[in-house]
């Protein structure tokens, strides 16, 4: 039989411009970022193992949603990052929940 496994790492640094209304806790923001995605991949057939590694880095962009309590102490947002590693096809979404103390 074959079989095959992959998996991927990704870091990176970004820089966004945050726009807030007062009295509204809703927030949004817009920026750029440099990333870079690792990745590596397995496959076996017939017994025998094939291993295949790779590295991509680049800039993208960023746009972001978030809701902050009254007392700005908790907040939840949504960024999306397009471009990850410079990769036309490569988008990531995070989800956030904060607390500032």
């Amino acid at each position: 039989g074959a079989s095959a496994t992959e998996a991927y790492n990704m870091w990176g640094l970004d820089a966004a411009l945050v726009v807030k209304s007062p009295g509204i806790p809703l927030y949004g923001k817009v920026g750029v970022h440099q990333s870079k995605v690792n990745g590596k991949a397995s496959v076996t057939i017939g017994g025998t193992q094939y291993a295949a590694s790779a590295s991509q880095s680049g800039s993208g962009w960023l746009v972001g949603l978030g809701l902050a309590s009254k007392d700005q102490k908790y907040s939840i947002g949504l960024t999306h990052y397009g471009n990850v590693g410079g990769i036309d096809s490569a988008d990531v979404t995070f989800l956030l929940l904060g607390v500032r103390f």
